[in-house]
């Protein structure tokens, strides 16, 4: 399928795609044909997975979630704000029945989402290094359903986080170097002693 582009008052804008299969759709009819009601999710003590009929679909759901709603600027699950895992956690309660309350299931569901979280940088970092070292088509392409300004936003700090450990880092040696340069000069008055 190819893409074309129409040229609007400066902007080039992509044609919407065509309507394909609804993500996660199954558990929409789920609901639709049984009143409204979700499909339950259990999620045993001890156990790292869900269980059940709905399992699959769940993890499912939680990628799609993620994807929505990932906060890209963040570099690791560990400091992204409970506030953003909350509104996730309210989403799954939407479409499926679970208990969030108990802190084993909340423990599960934010290992998958953390789970995701790496896969998404990962696939973020694949594309933006698929560019080699051309910096414009790098912010000009940004992955699919990633809006523009968070694109460029996250290559920037990329960037500045790259410069300021570099930066650390030739300090580092200059100050190794230093060091080493004093040792060499006691060695050497202490031998003239």
């Amino acid at each position: 399928m190819s893409t074309y582009y129409m040229y609007i008052s400066g902007a080039d804008v992509v044609p919407p795609k065509r309507k394909g299969r609804a993500a996660n759709g199954s558990v929409k009819r789920f609901k639709k044909g049984n009143n409204g009601q979700r499909p339950r999710i259990v999620i045993k003590d001890g156990m790292m997975t869900p269980i059940g009929a709905w399992s699959t679909e769940f993890v499912n759901e939680i990628s799609i979630i993620f994807r929505k709603h990932a906060p890209l600027t963040i570099l690791d699950w560990r400091i992204v704000p409970r506030g953003v895992k909350n509104t996730m956690h309210d989403f799954l309660k939407v479409s499926f029945g679970i208990d969030l309350h108990l802190p084993h299931v909340r423990k599960v569901v934010d290992k998958f989402l953390g789970q995701r979280f790496r896969d998404y940088r990962c696939t973020l970092h694949k594309h933006y290094k698929s560019f080699g070292d051309d910096d414009t088509n790098r912010r000009k392409k940004p992955f699919d359903n990633v809006v523009q300004e968070a694109w460029i936003m996250e290559e920037i700090r990329r960037s500045t986080t790259e410069a300021i450990r570099r930066a650390e880092q030739a300090d580092r040696r200059a100050e190794a170097a230093e060091r080493r340069a004093e040792d060499q000069n006691q060695t050497i008055q202490t031998m003239q002693a």
